[in-house]
């Protein structure tokens, strides 16, 4: 256990229960232990446990098998065959960057969606943000804040406040908000 200030921080730990009490939430870890706080910051987000899913022949075959988290340029696969597998904003955004350099084809179930990384040379979520359409509400939360559990706040998920919540390029200011707003309500208590 390391302290940071006034942050406990735990590693290894899997959180099995949360419940709140009268004044505070009691928490209950896996292999036994407990934890009691005044607020839960739920921050797993979407990426802790990437899907790959059990393909008949993946353990024969020789190629290369990514995940979009560990994608990173489109070099290494220059004049070679890539199939991006998936309709997600990522796998097609992915896709669209290997067909300059690669012979791609996209595996999908469903339609494409496409909304493209960069829009006018500025990236998408540049503009998701300024032009306000980075704005979407769940009905479980607002903006984050737990709407019928006093101290809960959620960070990291998918449309928390708009398409890139749940991504490096949005979970920070995000996490920002969430963190302002549930300092001041510990404060008022």
């Amino acid at each position: 256990m390391e302290h940071v200030d006034v942050a406990e921080i735990r590693t290894g730990c899997r959180v099995a229960a949360v419940r709140r009490t009268r004044d505070a939430f009691g928490l209950e870890l896996a292999g036994g232990g407990r934890l009691s706080a005044r607020a839960v910051v739920a921050a797993s987000g979407t990426f802790g446990q990437p899907h790959r899913p059990a393909l008949p022949g993946l353990a024969e075959f020789t190629g290369q098998v990514l995940r979009a988290a560990e994608y990173r340029s489109p070099v290494p696969f220059a004049g070679r065959r890539v199939v991006v597998v998936g309709a997600g904003n990522s796998a097609v955004q992915i896709a669209v960057e290997l067909a300059a350099t690669a012979r791609v084809t996209l595996a999908t179930r469903a339609p494409v969606k496409f909304a493209a990384q960069r829009l006018l040379g500025r990236d998408l979520h540049l503009w998701t943000t300024r032009t306000g359409l980075d704005a979407a509400g769940d009905p479980r939360h607002r903006e984050g804040i737990a709407t019928g559990v006093r101290g809960l706040v959620f960070v990291g998920l998918e449309w928390q406040r708009g398409l890139s919540s749940n991504s490096l390029c949005g979970v920070g200011r995000d996490a920002d908000r969430v963190a302002r707003r549930l300092a001041a309500g510990l404060a008022r208590r």
